[in-house]
């Protein structure tokens, strides 16, 4: 038994590993670890209470293999606030600070719909993004010549698109199936196009509650096959347990999606966790904490996971879940392991 389920189990629960399935990809050592990085470097951010905060930037100081681009000010809104005007200084500072530090593999998500080109503004639209940033684009061709730009400007810098955050929430997605799988083969045809050696990666979907867990399946079902004119690297998911349902893992989780998507005629493609942290983990003790990391960590490799990215190294995080930046339990954990 591994020292972090052994913590647990003082918890007085006890993590069961399923073994992964057969046909499961073997998950990628990477040398370091892949980390959200919100404020790689700095800038004002709206809180979800709607406070303001601004934060001067930091780097970890665990050796960082892959970073992924979101909450950083880098969504479509931040780059394009008004029509045919792009601001790029923050991407651009952002790439070029995790060149600097030897990061060789950079994710970015992108999404965020700007108001000016969205369909409609719901009540339900991420505050901390914007209204209408959930929407559907008006125009179709708004998206497609947003995604074109971003390929473009970074080929070979930025190794991988993720197409939308978290589309089976209304938080960042108000629009249809059927429109969720337009903009996804819009995006994905605009990247094989700009960077054909690009990593597209489709989902980035949300796996909790139960009822925003089963919306992937129909929505993977309404994916047109002439979008599958380039093929997708990976899906990817979020994963956010409890202390009460870690003990389950991430393989059944894993198996209905892989499931949903064999149906829709997806096959065989890796499963990513893109966001990954203990939902209610912040009150664990230091020494629980760092077991609870372990065994998802475990968990996903049982699962079939072939990579994953811990949110957020970031002292500015949602205080609920495990704080990962320098000198909390996180982080001496993760440059134990990295």
């Amino acid at each position: 038994m591994r020292a972090g389920t052994v913590a647990l189990a003082a918890l007085g629960i006890a993590l069961l590993l399923p073994q992964a399935a057969s046909a499961a990809p073997t998950p990628v050592k990477d040398n370091g670890v892949n980390l959200n990085i919100p404020w790689a470097i700095g800038g004002l951010r709206i809180e979800r209470d709607g406070t303001k905060r601004v934060h001067p930037g930091e780097w970890p100081t665990v050796p960082v293999a892959s970073v992924r681009i979101w909450d950083a000010r880098t969504a479509w809104l931040n780059i394009e606030p008004a029509n045919d005007q792009w601001d790029f200084t923050r991407l651009d500072a952002f790439v070029e600070k995790a060149e600097a530090k030897g990061v060789k593999n950079i994710l970015m998500t992108l999404g965020g719909t700007p108001m000016w080109a969205a369909k409609q503004q719901k009540a339900t639209d991420a505050p901390w993004l914007g209204k209408g940033s959930a929407s559907p684009p008006k125009r179709w061709a708004d998206w497609a010549e947003f995604v074109q730009k971003v390929a473009q400007r970074y080929q070979g810098r930025i190794h991988g698109y993720e197409i939308w955050n978290e589309p089976n929430s209304l938080t960042y997605w108000s629009g249809s199936n059927e429109e969720w799988s337009e903009l996804t083969g819009i995006a994905s045809r605009e990247i094989a196009k700009a960077d054909p050696e690009a990593q597209i990666v489709i989902g980035a979907f949300a796996t909790s509650p139960t009822k925003t867990l089963n919306k992937i399946a129909p929505m993977l079902d309404a994916l047109k096959p002439q979008e599958a004119t380039a093929t997708p690297t990976a899906i990817s998911i979020h994963w956010y347990p409890t202390r009460k349902n870690l003990p389950a893992g991430v393989s059944a989780i894993a198996t209905q999606v892989r499931q949903a998507a064999e149906k829709a005629g997806i096959k065989n493609l890796p499963l990513w966790i893109t966001e990954m942290n203990l939902r209610d983990g912040a009150s664990l003790s230091a020494k629980n904490q760092q077991a609870a990391m372990q065994s998802m960590t475990d968990s996903a490799s049982a699962g079939g996971i072939q990579r994953s990215w811990w949110y957020a190294w970031t002292d500015l995080g949602p205080n609920n879940l495990i704080q990962i930046y320098e000198g909390t339990p996180a982080a001496r954990w993760l440059r134990s392991i990295a």
